[in-house]
């Protein structure tokens, strides 16, 4: 129960500490440049008017100072200005708006790749976002088949003949079992490592009884040389036994 209570207060404070972010969040800057992409910009714009609930008159406002350079000269220069925010992201979409953009994003999709050392979740989320914005009404069969298109070409050959169906779902179930049985694999100490540790272990153990068993001999016990040779024994049996059950153990991982 106190488990219980103290994962609440964390999740709590997780969730007061976002909160507080957002609540500092200021709209992002938009400066027409070539590079910049105006349909992104305004769905961050929408994002946080809407987690600051702002209305249509404080969002006509904040657009004024969150545009730079040649936007602000543009919007400056505009007349009449609308005077609704429909009209306002509607003239500013027509203003930069690429002309193929379209194309562009397509383009965009098409030769996105997956980067050497990207984790695969973070590939496959950047291409359902392009997807979204390519066509909202994409099938599922399609996204995945442009996710297969520029995965890493090893780890599809891996993971598309386990596919039952092509949805984003299986994929996803398809790619983190496979991420996980990586980290395992990763983490397992090879068979000839764990010989290698053991041999050293036991040839230690050895030479300390061989050491105990020679003082004894120059003290005049005899007796120790039968000890000795059944210690050896003993630890010769035992790391033949260790190594037999790890070489098992590995084979049936």
């Amino acid at each position: 129960m106190a488990d219980q209570e103290h994962g609440q207060h964390e999740d709590a404070g997780l969730l007061g500490r976002g909160v507080e972010q957002m609540e500092g969040k200021d709209p992002p800057i938009f400066r027409g440049l070539p590079n910049e992409d105006v349909m992104e910009w305004i769905h961050q714009f929408q994002r946080v008017s809407v987690f600051h609930q702002w209305g249509a008159q404080q969002q006509l406002r904040h657009i004024e100072f969150s545009l730079e350079g040649v936007a602000e000269r543009w919007l400056s220069g505009l007349d009449p200005r609308p005077n609704t925010i429909g009209g306002l992201l509607g003239a500013l979409q027509r203003a930069f708006r690429h002309h193929n953009y379209a194309m562009e994003l397509e383009s965009r999709l098409r030769s996105r790749k997956q980067e050497p050392n990207e984790p695969v979740m973070s590939y496959c989320y950047d291409i359902i976002y392009l997807c979204s914005k390519v066509d909202p009404a994409m099938p599922e069969e399609r996204k995945v088949q442009f996710i297969f298109q520029n995965m890493e070409p090893t780890l599809m050959e891996k993971v598309f003949p386990q596919m039952d169906r092509l949805d984003i779902d299986e994929l996803y179930r398809r790619l983190q079992a496979h991420s996980q049985a990586a980290l395992i694999a990763e983490r397992s100490t090879p068979v000839g490592e764990i010989r290698a540790v053991w041999w050293n272990h036991h040839f230690k153990l050895w030479r300390i009884v061989e050491s105990l068993c020679r003082r004894k001999e120059e003290s005049g016990l005899s007796s120790c040389v039968s000890s000795k040779a059944v210690k050896a024994k003993n630890v010769e049996w035992k790391l033949s036994e260790d190594i037999g059950e790890a070489t098992s153990e590995r084979k049936s991982a």
